[in-house]
């Protein structure tokens, strides 16, 4: 599944957006999440999308760890990729 609490380390993608990014499916639910609350325009809205970045960065990172410690490889791909956003340089 593509979700879940606990992620598992599978293989270093390297092509389609993870050329540009590390976490693409992250910077998609963010999107979303935003859309939403743009959509209800409430302070509790608002309070969820800030939730929910947070949880997708807390992830995000708990992620790159496991990936750290097990694919010698990610080490190189993460100088080189941007974390939520493309790298400009």
């Amino acid at each position: 599944a593509s979700f879940g609490l606990r992620t598992a380390v599978r293989e270093l993608v390297t092509s389609g957006p993870y050329r540009r990014i590390r976490h693409p499916l992250y910077v998609g639910e963010i999107i979303h999440v935003s859309g939403i609350a743009l959509l209800a325009a409430t302070p509790a809205a608002l309070y969820l999308l800030v939730l929910a970045v947070a949880l997708q960065a807390v992830r995000a990172k708990i992620e790159e760890r496991k990936f750290l410690a097990s694919v010698p490889e990610y080490a190189e791909f993460r100088r080189n990729t941007g974390f939520l956003w493309p790298k400009v340089f």
